[in-house]
């Protein structure tokens, strides 16, 4: 069931640019290598691509077939000279380094050693004992929505992370590890080694109304795909693998909360080809403040979050900029589950993402046979207009609402 592709590509614009800057250690004991991923105009070019780099001490380490892309590990110093082969042979659509994404969090994660333990659930809705420390679900609107759905177990949401804690008391039941996997350390276990993946997994599906720990925003699948190390790093070929893994195995939604500056070809087919199968990607904004281009945020067809710090206003740290920002949700101090069982704070776009995911699952829940496009379209709708009225680049269309649409 789990198609091992992996994914690469890279624009003839930036090649020399990128290629002098910056090199990966590995390979031949003193030779800098780089990772580059090559994408093909053709299937019948791969075997002709592959020998131009052999040709220059390069090996093809990963591919995926579905979009034509390679991935190959080359010695640094012949970079330009590949590169040059390839173009003047037209055999390639693009060339680029394989370049570095990062989990997106503000500050050190603040971990609660004490939880409230399971069957100590106070008079609250829903009657999770640590909801009240939840301001982002009633922010917005989900005690609303939960009257009307709280999630369909066959809609499936893939968090593209550093794994989830696939055992945790408040997670497990909604975490199908039929269908995980890692890619970082190629095994069919999607563990958690950091803590991020688990956070961002809980606030899309923490289980509800179970008197234990926190809520999640919808009882939906969880399809934990590690793409991430343990310390929050993964390249644009693995995470583009992840992207395609995701939505062949059935995703509807895929949350990615994490990104970087530099533009890749790679990830851009990926989200792509999410696109084109139906499929929503949404992804943080980025947290320096700025409005630099932050991808895979800024690509066209992804939904881009900017981070909230209270209901109203956006954070000062949340990147901004229409190619970054097409919607807003709750961002700073966001309570969640955390790796090895417990519960932590944590501050980012990286949190604001997986509310808008829980959105989309909760519309997806509610219609079934909803499209990609509706989802999309309602969403904007629905949203809460802050800043300039309008759309604008600070929050998008607005803060995200998750009461279900009604045509």
């Amino acid at each position: 069931m789990r198609d091992r592709i992996k994914f690469k590509t890279f624009m003839l614009g930036l090649i020399v640019l990128g290629f002098v800057c910056s090199a990966s250690a590995g390979g031949m004991a003193g030779v800098s290598q780089m990772r580059i991923n090559v994408g093909l105009v053709s299937d019948a070019a791969k075997s002709e691509v592959e020998g131009i780099f052999a040709g220059y001490g390069g090996r093809l380490v990963s591919e995926i077939p579905q979009l034509q892309t390679l991935t190959f590990v080359v010695p640094q110093q012949k970079v330009i000279s590949v590169t040059d082969d390839l173009v003047l042979n037209g055999l390639v659509k693009f060339v680029e380094e394989d370049l570095e994404r990062h989990i997106e969090i503000v500050g050190e994660i603040t971990v609660v050693d004490n939880p409230a333990s399971p069957g100590s659930g106070i008079n609250a809705v829903p009657n999770d004992p640590n909801y009240p420390s939840q301001w982002g679900p009633p922010c917005i609107g989900a005690e609303s929505a939960w009257n009307v759905v709280v999630g369909d177990a066959n809609v499936i949401v893939a968090v593209i992370d550093t794994g989830v804690d696939w055992d945790h008391p408040d997670l497990a039941a909604n975490v199908d590890t039929g269908i995980d996997y890692d890619f970082v350390n190629t095994d069919a276990d999607a563990m958690d080694d950091n803590g991020h993946g688990t956070h961002v997994s809980g606030i899309i599906a923490a289980q509800i109304h179970n008197r234990t720990g926190v809520a999640g925003l919808q009882q939906i699948t969880i399809m934990g795909v590690k793409g991430l190390n343990a310390q929050g790093s993964g390249s644009d070929s693995v995470l583009a693998q992840c992207i395609v893994y995701a939505v062949d195995n059935g995703a509807r939604v895929i949350n990615c909360s994490w990104g970087g500056t530099g533009f890749s070809s790679a990830l851009l087919n990926a989200v792509n080809y999410a696109f084109d199968q139906g499929v929503i990607v949404i992804a943080a904004a980025g947290n320096s403040g700025v409005d630099t281009p932050h991808y895979p945020a800024a690509y066209p067809k992804v939904v881009g979050v900017a981070a909230l710090q209270d209901c109203t206003t956006r954070a000062s740290y949340s990147q901004w900029g229409h190619q970054n920002v097409k919607i807003a949700a709750p961002g700073s101090s966001v309570y969640s589950t955390y790796w090895n069982n417990i519960y932590a704070y944590a501050t980012g776009t990286s949190m604001a993402a997986p509310h808008v995911a829980g959105v989309a699952a909760a519309y997806f829940s509610y219609n079934p046979a909803m499209s990609r496009t509706s989802v999309l379209r309602h969403m904007a709708i629905n949203a809460d207009d802050l800043g300039a009225p309008g759309v604008d680049p600070y929050y998008g269309y607005g803060r995200v609402d998750m009461y279900p649409p009604v045509d």
